[in-house]
């Protein structure tokens, strides 16, 4: 998805996307309702969920579309809570 923003070079350095490869992706509201649907009803398994659901959460807030919070879709299972609970 392009971000619509310039990608800093620490960033690249961790995940090798680029500028220059983004370019010509689509942008996250075109991609919206796809991504409703397709966690509707389900469980998200994400370590640090917080961090990533702000993001998602936020580019939904975006779209002209009404769109509701992630966790009014579906179920957020963050594994960094359970890791805590298991190597306390």
């Amino acid at each position: 998805i392009n971000p619509m923003r310039e990608i800093e070079a620490g960033a690249v350095a961790v995940h090798g996307i680029t500028n220059d490869f983004l370019q010509d992706k689509p942008v996250f509201s075109t991609l919206a309702h796809e991504l409703v649907e397709f966690i509707a009803g389900s469980e998200l398994i994400i370590h640090n969920a917080p961090f990533d659901i702000s993001f998602l959460d936020y580019e939904l807030s975006l779209c002209a579309k009404g769109f509701k919070r992630v966790a009014d879709y579906c179920r957020v299972l963050d594994t960094l809570v359970l890791a805590r609970q298991i190597h306390v």
